[in-house]
């Protein structure tokens, strides 16, 4: 279940929105990086060269992926990367396809390397 806190209704205007099916992975490595003192966000490590995010050229390493939307809900505000895999897990159980909001990320991320999480997706 998800506090009302961890709701948002408008993202800010400055990323992009992007859908991805749940019944393959996403095709990117996501990592949870601290910001500004206590903060932390979810942000994009790697791409998959033949996954579902290199279809889009949007989708760059750095990017910090913001809110996650299952159907019709309100956008949910991700802080971590296990806080998108659960809700990534969870629409995938209902058959669901999921939407991101992305938006810039600082340069702090090395795109020159190819990472695995820990399964093994990307």
């Amino acid at each position: 279940k998800v506090s009302l806190l961890s709701k948002i209704s408008f993202p800010a205007s400055n990323g992009f929105f992007i859908q991805f099916d749940t019944f393959k992975p996403l095709g990117m490595c996501l990592i949870t990086k601290k910001i500004l003192g206590e903060s932390t966000v979810c942000k994009i490590l790697s791409i998959c060269p033949k996954g579902q995010a290199s279809s889009n050229s949007r989708i760059k390493t750095g990017l910090v992926v913001k809110n996650v939307t299952i159907s019709n809900s309100n956008a949910i505000k991700i802080l971590t990367h296990n806080m998108l895999k659960k809700h990534f897990n969870d629409a995938k159980e209902r058959g669901q396809q999921i939407r991101l909001f992305i938006v810039p990320g600082n340069d702090d991320i090395d795109s020159k390397g190819s990472y695995w999480i820990e399964t093994g997706d990307w």
